[in-house]
Order: C-alpha cells, then structure tokens, then sequence
C-alpha cells in the first residue's frame, strides 16, 4: 500500500504538468473556434428569397413540372412531383446570377 506522503507527491507533480497541458488545449480549442468563425463571416449572407412559381409540361416523361425562381438570391430549381413517393423531386438547379455574368461567346 502507498504511503500518503508518497500519494501526495505524485499527484502535486500531475497537476504540475496536466494544468498548463489543460490550459493550452483550452487556448487551441478556443482558436480553432475563432477561425471558424472569421472563415463563416466571409461568405456572404443569403437575404430571404421573394419566389415566383411556374407551372408546365417538362421533356422528361409526360408528367409536368413545377419551376421556383427565387427572385432575391437568382437562383431556379425545377422540381416534379412523385406520385408513387408523395413528394417532390428535384430535377434541376440553375444559378441565374451566374448566367447574367458568364460571357456570351457570341
């Protein structure tokens, strides 16, 4: 069995070494967090999307399909609805902010 004295020793001499380890793990931990955090901020934020819906007949299959402009942010996705699933499946995404800057190589 160990003496008290001894116990004693050994663990003043493990929070020696555990407290500063802690500390900087601590220090590591919150810069990790902070960086994350400058890197979220420089994306830009997306406003609430004003969206225009439009229905027709689509080239794939006979069914019809449902476009959804987001007049806000440009963007358009054509969806379908599945029957036999009772939901949509998305078919399709354009960015129109991309299409109004792309070059027309006429």
């Amino acid at each position: 069995m160990p003496d008290s004295a001894d116990t004693t020793t050994r663990t003043g001499r493990a929070q020696r070494v555990l407290s500063p380890l802690n500390i900087g793990l601590l220090l590591a931990a919150a810069g990790l967090g902070l960086a994350n955090l400058a890197g979220a901020q420089q994306q830009p934020a997306r406003s609430p999307g004003n969206y225009l819906l439009v229905g027709g007949q689509i080239n794939r299959g006979d069914s019809n399909g449902i476009w959804v402009v987001d007049t806000n942010n440009r963007d358009m996705v054509l969806l379908r609805w599945q029957q036999g699933n009772t939901g949509f499946e998305g078919l399709g995404y354009r960015s129109l902010a991309n299409d109004l800057t792309a070059p027309t190589g006429r």
